[in-house]
């Protein structure tokens, strides 16, 4: 019997990362997030619409005296799968010039004024994020196998969260007034995903699930961007989204006892 016209479909569909795209959306649906899929942003080095997977977002609320105030986290996501080629991710120890984990986009927010004098705050948020759980930081991509192994496909990928991520902070997406949004650009990859560092003079190189990109850049259109992307595998993420929320609850609690975070309050 020959092979039914739904069965090869599914078959061509397996091979691409829209299963994944579609079980990520739907997580993020299940625990809360507001999800738009497929999203455009402008390019603007290309003066041209490009497309993000997935944009995500995550909400933390209160009323103080009939004034309804939200500290919001956006998560603009690439969803990727390479079933046969792995990714590699070459990485050296962090260095004071990686972006910190104070130095995540957000609008809406007036920092320089409020900060000041609240260290024991922010070691506790040192303490519970993410980025500082990495002594290594992700500089330079590899893709074995291929006829062009550059790593040009995880280029795109991070630079395509990096564009979506500037593109929702200069519009000032979700934040104003009483509301403030932080930015995140993630990648979550189907696929086996290898970190390689150096080790007493001799490359090493370990299988992981979750780990930390500096990614910077510039061009005439865009000026001395850095960010921290987290690289990710999908049966890892869940765990991540947990991290996040612990410092979304952060930043709720310190804006209910700092109002004056809040730019245009």
């Amino acid at each position: 019997m020959s092979e039914k016209l739904e069965e090869k479909i599914l078959r061509e569909i397996s091979k691409t990362g829209f299963p994944l795209e579609l079980r990520v959306s739907e997580l993020l649906n299940d625990i809360g997030y507001y999800v738009a899929n497929n999203l455009y942003y402008v390019d603007l080095d290309e003066d041209k619409g490009r497309e993000i997977d997935l944009r995500a977002l995550r909400n933390y609320d209160f009323k103080i005296e009939s004034k309804q105030y939200f500290i919001r986290h956006c998560l603009l996501i690439e969803c990727k799968k390479s079933s046969e080629k792995p990714w590699v991710i070459f990485t050296s120890p962090e260095t004071p010039y990686d972006p910190g984990y104070l130095d995540v986009d957000c609008s809406g927010a007036d920092f320089d004024v409020n900060i000041k004098g609240l260290q024991k705050d922010f070691d506790q948020l040192k303490n519970i994020h993410p980025f500082c759980k990495y002594e290594r930081r992700g500089r330079s991509f590899f893709e074995p196998f291929k006829k062009n192994p550059t790593g040009e496909a995880i280029v795109k990928a991070l630079m395509s969260t990096v564009k979506a991520s500037i593109g929702m902070r200069d519009n000032k997406f979700a934040s104003g007034g009483t509301s403030v949004c932080f930015f995140y650009p993630i990648v979550v990859f189907e696929g086996k995903l290898f970190e390689a560092y150096l080790n007493e003079g001799k490359i090493e190189i370990i299988k992981t699930d979750r780990l930390m990109v500096s990614f910077f850049y510039e061009s005439p259109k865009y000026k001395n961007e850095r960010f921290t992307i987290p690289v990710i595998t999908e049966k890892s993420f869940g765990t991540f989204l947990n991290d996040l929320d612990a410092i979304l609850e952060f930043w709720g609690l310190f804006a209910e006892r700092n109002r004056k975070l809040f730019k245009d309050r």
